[in-house]
C-alpha cells in the first residue's frame, strides 16, 4: 500500500503514476478506511492533495485535497511565526539557517501546504546561544524541557513554544559526539534563503542532504514515508548524491547515508540516484530497516538502541556518545528527584 502511494509521486511518468485497484489487490474495498490513514501516517496525504496525480480513486483524492487545505492553513501560521523569529534574530545581528520543513516546502516542493511539518527548526551559531535565548524570550517564546541535558552548554538544541507553535533552536545539526561535522564549512557555505522577504539562510545542498539522513538515523529510521520523498528531492540526480556521499564519509556519517539510500531506493526505485544503492548491497542492517519500515507497531526500544549503535561510523564516536548520554540521563533523574526547576531556571533566564 505504501509503495502504491509513493508511485503517485514518482517523477518518472513511466514508473507507474497512479494508485489503482490493480496496484494493491482489493484496494477498492478498503482504501477509504485504511489507505487514507496510511497516507496521513506517512505525511503523504497533503502532498497527494497538492499534486493531484491522475488515477487516484475520487474519494481518496477528495480526502487528500482536504488535508492539503488544512496543511496550507497550518503552514501559513508556521511561516508567520518563523518570520517573527528570523526578523527578531536578524535585528540582533544573528544569522539564522532554516532547516527541514519550511525550507523543504519552499525549495523542494515549491507550493505551500505540500509538505506538512509539525514544528520550526532554526540553526544559529553556538556563540549566539545566550543572545538567541534572549531574543526568543523577548518575543514571547518559552523554553521546554524536551530532553535530558537540554540546559547544558554543549547540547545541540533547545525547544521553545508560543501559542501552540514549537520551534527547535539548533546550535548543531546533531549531538556533538555523534560525528565530525565541519561547522566552519556549514556557515561559510550557507545559501541566502529569504522567507517572505525576511532575510534568512539555508544549508548548502550536500550539507542539507547529510543533515536529512542524520535526522533519519537519530530517529532510528522510524520515520514517515515523506522523508524518503524529501531525500529523492534533496539528491535529485546521481551527481548530487555523489557529492553528498563524499561529504558523508568525510563527516563520519556514512552509515546513516548508506541505510537512507538503500531505504529510499527500496520504496522509490524510479529515483534517478537509486542506482547507487546497488553498490551497497547486500547490507544486513539496511535490509532489517527496510523489512520493518512503516509498520504500525513502530520500532521496539531494543531495536532502536541496536539501530543507533549500528549507525556510528567509528567505535570511539559511539562510546563517547553513550558516555555523554548516560551522564545526562543520570543528571536528569537526579534533578527530577531532588530539585524541580522550571526550564527558564535551568537555562539561567530571568523569570517572566
Amino acid at each position: 500500500m505504501l509503495r502504491s502511494l509513493l508511485r503517485c509521486l514518482a517523477p518518472d511518468p513511466h514508473a507507474g503514476a497512479a494508485v489503482s485497484a490493480t496496484a494493491v489487490p482489493g484496494l477498492e474495498l478498503f482504501y477509504d478506511r485504511h489507505l487514507i490513514l496510511l497516507a496521513r501516517a506517512h505525511r503523504l496525504s497533503a502532498l497527494l492533495g497538492a499534486v493531484r496525480p491522475a488515477g487516484v480513486p475520487p474519494e481518496l483524492a477528495e480526502l487528500c485535497r482536504r488535508d492539503h487545505v488544512a496543511t496550507v492553513a497550518r503552514n501559513m501560521m508556521l511561516r508567520r511565526a518563523l518570520c517573527d523569529c528570523l526578523r527578531a534574530l536578524g535585528d540582533r545581528g544573528i544569522d539564522a539557517i532554516v532547516l527541514k520543513g519550511m525550507e523543504y516546502e519552499q525549495r523542494l516542493y515549491q507550493r505551500i501546504g505540500a509538505r506538512p511539518t509539525s514544528d520550526l527548526d532554526i540553526l544559529v551559531e553556538d556563540r549566539h546561544r545566550r543572545a538567541a535565548f534572549e531574543v526568543l524570550r523577548a518575543t514571547g517564546w518559552s523554553p521546554v524541557a524536551a530532553a535530558p541535558g537540554f540546559d547544558e552548554a554543549d547540547y545541540h538544541e533547545v525547544e521553545w513554544k508560543r501559542a501552540g507553535v514549537f520551534v527547535d533552536l539548533h546550535f548543531a545539526l546533531a549531538p556533538l559526539p555523534r560525528c565530525a561535522i565541519d561547522y566552519d564549512a556549514v556557515w561559510a557555505e550557507k545559501v541566502p534563503f529569504p522567507i517572505d522577504g525576511v532575510p534568512a539562510w539555508r544549508l548548502a545542498d550536500a550539507h542539507d542532504a547529510i543533515y536529512h539522513v542524520l535526522h533519519m538515523a537519530i530517529h532510528h529510521f522510524d520515520v514517515p514515508g515523506l522523508y524518503l520523498v524529501d531525500l529523492t528531492r534533496l539528491c535529485a540526480d546521481q551527481e548530487a548524491a555523489a557529492a553528498a556521499e563524499v561529504l558523508a564519509a568525510r563527516w563520519r556519517c556514512f552509515r546513516p547515508w548508506r541505510t537512507s539510500v538503500l531505504l529510499a531506493a527500496a520504496f522509490l526505485p524510479w529515483w534517478p540516484a537509486a542506482a547507487i544503492a546497488r553498490r551497497f548491497q547486500p547490507d544486513a542492517v539496511a535490509a532489517r530497516v527496510i523489512e520493518h519500515f512503516g509498520t504500525v507497531t513502530g520500532v521496539a526500544r531494543a531495536e532502536q538502541l541496536r539501530r543507533k549503535l549500528e549507525h556510528f561510523d567509528a567505535a570511539p564516536d559511539a562510546a563517547r556518545y553513550l558516555l555523554v548520554q548516560g551522564r545526562r540521563l543520570v543528571r536528569e533523574a537526579a534533578l527530577r528527584r531532588f530539585g524541580r526547576r522550571t526550564p527558564e531556571e535551568r537555562l539561567g533566564l530571568p523569570k517572566p
